[in-house]
């Protein structure tokens, strides 16, 4: 009988679940792109018929609401779905409010709940004269407001990062910076989305230990998402710049690193990069020919306060605009020198498994592996946002994803 075939009472909880971010003028609703942290690595609901499971969120607090129906279920034996999302949820979900929707509106009135933080950002859209976009930046440990407002959107973590895990909320190294998007006719504030970033202490060898009071820092950013309705407006890329500005104009940071980005991420960061670089910064204008010797590059690379390898792929990516520019100020400037010097960067991080081969081989593997960056990075330059016009707090901009 058909009503006794498993595969009848099971559906994907990707499509059963339902994300909402409730305004006062209506809600919202997406999909979550992960669900297997609370339901398992199948992502599949075993037990109902046409199961739909609504999980909403106030557009300021965050405070969550969840319910859930069905046509039929199989016995009363199957798990509970409450059970299964509340424990990912605030207070093991005791800060959900269930099935009533009016209690859940009530109980977000009464919390007269206030963004925490400061501003650090703020930018428009060239699209939405309605509403300007500010960037808070708080430490979930410093308060009470920080602390709630974090663990009620630490769970787009789970549905939106790909082996996203919860930060130690009680660890002082972390900061929040969250994006909300502020009417300019005074009604209330809607979440966009966050990033969180940490500081680990970094060791400059003994002799610079020794002789300086001041110590330096790496600063990473960890979890970066941007809501699915807001992505593809430029708001991941304002988020982005946004922090890394901060951090530029930081002299006890010595280095700006990713934690483990997505391939989403990693195009973001690209375009973000070389947007500041080129068009803000003019990084390559005391480059006055090529070959690029190593001392340019790592005495640049400090002042840009980026890691090796991304600083060199945007150098490298900086020639080919210049070169695509018909630029002439530096000299050698031509295609067979960025070709040596992507290559060169190839060799020496593959070097072990390049020195094995046949010299005929290993130029075959440079040489595919040099066209297959040089079209990545045509893709990425031909979506710069050349010369666009940046507010006084807005210094970039760029796409959405995370990194994790």
């Amino acid at each position: 009988m058909a009503e006794l075939d498993p595969t009848s009472w099971t559906c994907s909880s990707n499509e059963a679940l339902y994300v909402s971010v409730a305004e006062p003028q209506g809600a919202f609703t997406f999909k979550p792109k992960f669900t297997y942290p609370i339901f398992g690595d199948a992502e599949q609901i075993f037990g109902y018929k046409d199961l739909r499971i609504d999980l909403a969120f106030d557009c300021k607090s965050l405070k969550p609401f969840l319910n859930y129906r069905y046509s039929s279920k199989i016995s009363d034996d199957v798990k509970d779905i409450n059970d299964q999302l509340l424990a990912f949820l605030p207070d093991s979900g005791k800060d959900a409010v269930l099935k009533s929707e009016e209690k859940w509106l009530d109980s977000v009135d009464d919390e007269k709940f206030e963004i925490p933080g400061e501003c650090v950002g703020e930018y428009e859209l060239n699209m939405d004269i309605k509403n300007t976009y500010k960037i808070y930046k708080f430490k979930p440990v410093e308060s009470e407001e920080g602390l709630k407002l974090h663990r009620r959107m630490q769970i787009f973590v789970l549905l939106y990062i790909e082996a996203g895990s919860y930060i130690d909320e009680n660890d002082p190294i972390w900061d929040v910076y969250c994006i909300y998007k502020c009417p300019k006719d005074g009604s209330k504030e809607t979440f966009v989305g966050f990033a969180t970033t940490y500081a680990y202490w970094k060791y400059p060898g003994h002799e610079i230990y020794d002789s300086s009071e001041k110590q330096r820092y790496r600063k990473k950013i960890s979890q970066f998402i941007i809501l699915p309705p807001f992505q593809g407006k430029h708001h991941g890329q304002h988020l982005y710049s946004t922090i890394v500005s901060e951090w530029l104009k930081d002299d006890s940071v010595e280095e700006i690193t990713v934690e483990d980005p997505s391939e989403a991420f990693d195009d973001l960061r690209d375009r973000c990069d070389m947007e500041r670089l080129l068009f803000e910064r003019g990084f390559l204008d005391s480059l006055d020919k090529l070959p690029v010797s190593e001392e340019w590059i790592e005495e640049r690379r400090k002042v840009e306060k980026m890691e090796p390898r991304q600083f060199d792929r945007c150098v490298e990516m900086g020639l080919f605009y210049l070169l695509k520019r018909g630029d002439s100020r530096i000299e050698n400037l031509n295609e067979k020198e960025i070709r040596l010097l992507v290559k060169k960067r190839l060799f020496r991080k593959n070097r072990d498994a390049l020195v094995e081969l046949e010299k005929a081989d290993m130029r075959d593997k440079l040489q595919t592996a040099y066209q297959r960056i040089r079209g990545d990075y045509e893709r990425i330059l031909g979506r710069l946002r050349r010369g666009v016009k940046r507010s006084a707090n807005e210094p970039g901009t760029t796409n959405e994803p995370r990194t994790k």
